[in-house]
């Protein structure tokens, strides 16, 4: 990590709480950058803990938006019945001229929650100067509350072009949805 990069920490459990009784169904928090970039920076965000109420289907999304040259605003949201107690999000910015550094999300995936394995490939805008490592982080999880939620995320054959990406459930878990997000350096 340069002087260049910044990263943080955003808990759900440090903003103002929802009324007692009503879930909290958007929570959101403008970051400042303790250092201003020349520029808005790229911006990636992933979940790092959840508390959701059991019984009820976990559905959470991060996002950044408003992306500005001295910080932005991360939101944690849920929505329909689901029940969020607290969520943490990690987050990550850099210059957008840095060419080392490859970020990228992936939101959305939508199942009938009978699709264990879902996989794609990500290929990259040119080829990088090495093989990157990698670090992915889910930002989306839309998954049923019948069973245990068990959900794994990674990248595998990584190559200087690209890189497969994986989301996996195993035994009765039902996954509606999921994304993530991804940086290469």
């Amino acid at each position: 990590m340069t002087p260049n990069e910044q990263y943080g920490r955003f808990s759900t459990a440090d903003a103002p709480r929802s009324p007692v009784g009503e879930p909290r169904t958007k929570t959101s928090r403008r970051i400042t950058f303790s250092r201003p970039f020349d520029q808005p920076p790229r911006v990636v965000v992933t979940l790092s803990a959840l508390d959701m109420e059991a019984g009820r289907d976990c559905r959470v999304v991060v996002r950044a938006t408003d992306i500005e040259s001295d910080g932005f605003v991360i939101h944690i949201d849920t929505w329909d019945d689901s029940v969020l107690h607290m969520a943490k999000a990690d987050w990550f910015a850099y210059p957008v001229d840095r060419k080392d550094i490859v970020t990228g999300t992936l939101t959305g995936l939508d199942s009938s929650g009978k699709k264990r394995n879902h996989i794609g490939t990500i290929d990259f805008d040119g080829e990088l100067s090495k093989i990157p490592n990698v670090f992915v982080g889910i930002n989306m999880l839309d998954v049923g509350c019948e069973a245990s939620l068990r959900v794994s995320a990674f990248v595998d054959s990584v190559s200087t072009t690209g890189m497969t990406w994986r989301i996996e459930t195993w035994g009765d878990t039902l996954l509606y949805g999921a994304g993530i997000s991804y940086v290469c350096v």
